[in-house]
C-alpha cells in the first residue's frame, strides 16, 4: 500500500515542476496582455488606416462681436479638428474694405491640445460688421 501512494504522488506532477499547469492567475494575465497588446496593435491600425494627420487643423468660429468702451471685440472659439497639439498658435483678423486691409489684430492661444476648443477675442477699433472680416493662422509649435 505505501508503494501504491509512493507511485501516484510521483505520477502528479508538483507545483513548480516543469509538468504542471500553470495556475489560474497566470492564464488570466496573459490574456490580459494579449487583449493589450492587440488593442495596440487595433488602435495604430485605425489611425494608419484614417489617415489621421499628425499636424493640427484649427478652425476659427466667430462668437460674438460687441462694442465695448476702447473700441469692437470680437469673441472667437478656435476648433482643433486633429489630435496633433498645437502651442503657441498665432491668429490674425483683418478688416477689409475692398481689397485693403484697413485694421489687423492678433491673437496667440498657448495651449490648443487635439479635439479641444479654446475661445479668446481680438479688439478692433473699427466696427467687424461695416467690413470683410479675414482670418490666417500665422504659426504654431509642436509642445
Amino acid at each position: 500500500m505505501a508503494d501504491t501512494q509512493h507511485e501516484q504522488q510521483r505520477a502528479r506532477p508538483q507545483a513548480g515542476s516543469p509538468e504542471a499547469a500553470p495556475p489560474f492567475w497566470e492564464w488570466v494575465a496573459a490574456g490580459v496582455g494579449l487583449l493589450l497588446v492587440l488593442a495596440s496593435i487595433g488602435v495604430l491600425a485605425y489611425y494608419a488606416w484614417t489617415g489621421q494627420s499628425d499636424l493640427p487643423q484649427p478652425q476659427v468660429q466667430v462668437v460674438a462681436i460687441e462694442q465695448q468702451p476702447a473700441g469692437w471685440l470680437v469673441a472667437v472659439r478656435v476648433h482643433n479638428r486633429t489630435q496633433a497639439t498645437a502651442a503657441a498658435l498665432r491668429l490674425t483678423g483683418r478688416l477689409r474694405q475692398g481689397p485693403e486691409v484697413v485694421e489687423e489684430r492678433e491673437l496667440e492661444l498657448q495651449y490648443l491640445p487635439g479635439g479641444s476648443s479654446r475661445e479668446g477675442g481680438l479688439f478692433f477699433s473699427r466696427d467687424p460688421r461695416l467690413h470683410r472680416l479675414e482670418w490666417a493662422f500665422e504659426s504654431y509649435e509642436r509642445p
